[in-house]
C-alpha cells in the first residue's frame, strides 16, 4: 500500500503538470490561478478528510478495547470514552490514542487508567 506522502506527492506532481499546461497563454493566467487555488483547496481537504477517516478508526478501535475491558455493550464504549475525555481534559482522539497503543503494549497512562475505571463502572451500574 502507498504511503500517503508518496501518493500526495505523485498528486501535486501531476497537477502541476496539468495545470502549467493549461497555464501556456497569456490571457489565461486569470482562469489559470483560479485552478491553482482551487487545486490546492481540494488537496486540504483530501488531507483533513484521510485524518478524518484514520482518527475514526482508532476511536472504534479504542471503543472496542472498551468494550472488551469492561464487558460493556456496544453503546456504552463512546460514553465511556467521552466520559474519561470530560474527566481528564484530553480529546477523544487523544486519549483514543493511547488506549489503542496500551492495548498491545502496557496499561494506559495512571490519569487515563483512573477515569477508564471509573467510566467502566458507572456504565455498568446503568
Amino acid at each position: 500500500m502507498a504511503d500517503r506522502n508518496e501518493v500526495w506527492d505523485v498528486n501535486t506532481m501531476a497537477c502541476s503538470q496539468r495545470t502549467n499546461s493549461l497555464c501556456t497563454e497569456e490571457s489565461a493566467l486569470p482562469t489559470c490561478a483560479a485552478l491553482q487555488s482551487e487545486i490546492s483547496a481540494l488537496q486540504q481537504e483530501i488531507v483533513q478528510l484521510q485524518d478524518s477517516v484514520l482518527s475514526q478508526a482508532v476511536i472504534d478501535q479504542a471503543i472496542g478495547v472498551i468494550l472488551v475491558l469492561g464487558g460493556l455493550r456496544p453503546h456504552q464504549g463512546i460514553e465511556v470514552l467521552m466520559a474519561v475525555s470530560a474527566r481528564t481534559g484530553l480529546s477523544v482522539r487523544v486519549i483514543a490514542g493511547q488506549l489503542v497503543d496500551c492495548a498491545v503494549t502496557e496499561r494506559p497512562p495512571e490519569g487515563i487508567r483512573q477515569a477508564l475505571e471509573t467510566a467502566m463502572a458507572d456504565a455498568r451500574s446503568v
